[in-house]
């Protein structure tokens, strides 16, 4: 399979050793032992290729430096690779409102999203809508669906390939001074869309980040207003996190506890996609789930995860 037997991964130690840093360039998750000895992932076991799943997010119209492998060569743009599974978690549109020239209207961005999406050769595409997607709120499921012949259009609904059963949700927490504000709803009110995840989920799709986990992001002041941030941290010294336990003075945590809780305790994925957060790319692991937070738009990167599938008698099957 072109990957060894097994993959170490360091403790990240904002968890003290609850969560792993995941820094292959290819992931494997799903259904793969540990070795039983040093926690790493074992995947000697599996007779059979897993299913790819490639994960961007957050290009806000700058979808065009992403390219095919068989479109790219000659060109600096960044490939995506092939595999079964593509997924796009939100923010298609762009990230500055006085930016928004095609976005607008509904069709425009529609038809950008479709025109992305069948470039590449995936089987499956799946799509969600993020904070910055709002001409696409006030439209149906069915509708967005219909001008989207080339993917999965998902909003609090679920698609399945092989067997990987597939849920999607595109809210997030409404915030402050934010012209951003499509599929956004109180705090209060998010915990209905994560009640309806089904707990048989195998890899959830969410624009929103769980709390502390790859969701960190700058605070407006000390971008807004350097000196009166100045000012607040010298007459209060910022103190250590309650959520990760670092003091990160003008950073703050976008993700939401509930979202966390149902991942974590009740739904318990093989693989969470995310982005929203642009300064939290990356991946971690924490139990048998894998975060990733695609965010494309600062790092210009993607994440690749291998899922390995298992049948009914245990037996691993790609």
């Amino acid at each position: 399979m072109g990957r060894t037997n097994s993959r170490r991964r360091k403790s990240t130690s904002s968890w003290s050793g609850l969560y792993q840093d995941m820094t292959d360039a290819v992931i494997p998750v799903g259904h793969v032992p540990s070795d039983g000895v040093t926690d790493c992932l074992d995947i000697s076991q599996a007779t059979k290729q897993p299913v790819r799943i490639v994960h961007t997010s957050d290009t806000h119209l700058e979808h065009d430096r992403l390219r095919n492998s068989a479109a790219a060569a000659g060109n600096p743009e960044v490939v995506l690779p092939d595999g079964e599974i593509l997924v796009h978690t939100g923010d298609f549109n762009r990230y500055r409102a006085n930016c928004c020239v095609r976005s607008l209207h509904h069709e425009d961005l529609l038809h950008e999203i479709n025109s992305f999406f069948e470039r590449f050769p995936h089987q499956l595409k799946v799509f969600v809508a993020g904070n910055h997607d709002s001409c696409l709120q006030a439209l149906s499921m069915e509708e967005v669906q219909r001008h989207l012949p080339s993917c999965v259009y998902l909003c609090d609904s679920s698609t399945e390939y092989e067997g990987i059963k597939i849920y999607g949700s595109p809210y997030t927490a409404s915030r402050f001074l934010t012209t951003a504000t499509g599929f956004t709803e109180p705090w209060r009110r998010l915990k209905r869309h994560w009640a309806a995840i089904p707990e048989d989920t195998d890899v959830l799709v969410t624009h929103m980040p769980p709390l502390g986990i790859l969701d960190l992001a700058s605070e407006k002041l000390p971008v807004k207003c350097p000196a009166l941030f100045r000012l607040k941290t010298a007459c209060l010294p910022p103190g250590t996190c309650r959520t990760c336990g670092f003091v990160h003075a003008g950073r703050e945590h976008w993700g939401c506890p509930v979202l966390r809780e149902t991942v974590l305790t009740r739904v318990k994925p093989k693989l969470h996609l995310f982005g929203h957060v642009h300064e939290s790319y990356g991946t971690l692991q924490r139990d048998n789930t894998v975060f990733s937070n695609g965010a494309f738009l600062l790092k210009r990167k993607y994440n690749v995860f291998d899922y390995y599938m298992e049948d009914c008698n245990g037996v691993q099957q790609g």
